[in-house]
């Protein structure tokens, strides 16, 4: 599928979107994008809501009032312009998912759609839905936003996707590799977004049963024990003068105190 999705995108899908991006003016596509952008609200809005991101809904909820009357019906990003606390952030059924903790299962290529996983594919379906334009729009002006929606995502793609074509010794495994990195990174940022704690570090829980800071080196040819690690802290210099170097010397003779 992987293959036939390339062929499409070979022949049909990267040139328009090559000939959009030479053909129509860089102030005209951003409008298309922010048109895009602000139709996609309502299901922004809803899964924010169902991840319990309240701040999160609140911004994408003033962005639309704010860019649908202000901004024309969405055409100029008025919210966002020199404000980035009301900057847009995308959020679709399958990172609510991944909130509530589902995880993202195998990963699938999707016919003419790309990369997915289980989750998302899923999230996806969910996702159209829940869209108030699903049922309002004609079949005409529904299929003009999917094409449209394709073609702007393309665009912005073309250079970032043909460096990596040349960089890449496996094209389907850098994208995959690709796809995964940047759907983990909207999760977290996500789940930071939401106030969620950082997982614990449990690797280092192994250095609370090591005492060997504590115990005194082993005794010297004398027969005298060196002193304890603790007295190292106590002949630190003051912290207003840098400290000296710290050579790690494992002869206990070197050790002995002066």
């Amino acid at each position: 599928m992987f293959q036939v999705n390339d062929a499409a995108d070979f022949l049909v899908v990267r040139p328009v979107s090559e000939t959009y991006r030479q053909v129509v003016p860089d102030p005209l596509q951003e409008m298309v994008t922010n048109v895009l952008r602000n139709l996609r609200t309502p299901v922004i809005v809803l899964n924010q809501l169902l991840q319990g991101d309240w701040e999160g809904a609140e911004v994408a909820a003033t962005r639309f009032f704010l860019n649908s009357t202000v901004g024309v019906l969405g055409l100029v990003d008025i919210a966002g312009y020199g404000n980035p606390e009301l900057a847009y952030e995308s959020e679709d059924f399958g990172q609510t998912l991944a909130v509530w903790g589902v995880g993202d299962g195998p990963y699938l290529v999707l016919p003419l759609l790309g990369p997915s996983n289980v989750r998302d594919t899923a999230g996806r379906v969910v996702d159209i839905g829940s869209d108030p334009l699903t049922y309002t729009l004609n079949d005409d002006a529904a299929l003009a936003r999917n094409i449209l929606t394709v073609v702007d995502a393309r665009t912005q793609l073309l250079d970032p996707l043909d460096e990596v074509r040349r960089s890449s010794l496996d094209y389907y495994a850098a994208v995959r590799s690709l796809y995964v990195q940047s759907r983990d990174g909207e999760i977290q940022e996500g789940a930071a977004a939401e106030g969620e704690e950082f997982p614990d570090f449990e690797d280092f829980d192994d250095f609370e049963d090591f005492e060997g800071f504590d115990d005194p080196p082993p005794p010297t040819d004398s027969g005298e024990a060196g002193p304890p690690s603790n007295a190292l802290l106590s002949e630190s210099p003051p912290l207003r003068e840098p400290p000296p170097p710290l050579v790690l010397d494992l002869d206990p003779r070197r050790n002995q105190p002066r």
